[in-house]
């Protein structure tokens, strides 16, 4: 048992259940990274046909809204045509030579970029993600 609390302890863990969760026992564990995030446990009574009890418990968690944006490239304003023309007139059989597999993918994707590059435009992307910020803010039971 001191081996386990050690290596919660060793990789800043909490188990939250102090009480007997089966006879004198402690065999039913809630474990998280935040001390704080769990409170509020009770121990309510035995599942049926179970020598275990069900546990009942109150969760902080706070959560944030961000703007993320991502840059892509904007196909539909692209010069089609002209990535086309471009890409034709590549002379494959110089650029592989000998080159091996992987080699000769690396320099494919890097002609493709380049070639978007010159004739797609970037544009950004926006859009809001809730991140979680620690454990202060709303409850919620579990």
């Amino acid at each position: 048992m001191r081996q386990f609390v050690d290596c919660l302890d060793d990789n800043f863990l909490a188990q939250h259940i102090t009480s007997p969760t089966r006879k004198n026992a402690i065999l039913d564990l809630i474990i998280t990274d935040e001390s704080d995030m769990i409170h509020q446990i009770s121990d309510l009574w035995p599942l049926e046909n179970s020598d275990h009890n069900a546990l009942l418990w109150s969760t902080r968690v706070r959560t944030e809204t961000v703007m993320r944006t991502r840059y892509v490239l904007d196909y539909p304003k692209a010069d089609i045509a002209g990535m086309k023309l471009e890409i034709r007139a590549v002379d494959w059989y110089e650029i592989f030579g000998t080159l091996l597999t992987e080699d000769s993918w690396s320099a494919f994707k890097h002609e493709i970029h380049e070639n978007e590059a010159r004739y797609a435009p970037v544009k950004a992307e926006h859009s809001d993600v809730d991140v979680s910020q620690g454990t202060e803010g709303c409850e919620a039971q579990a």
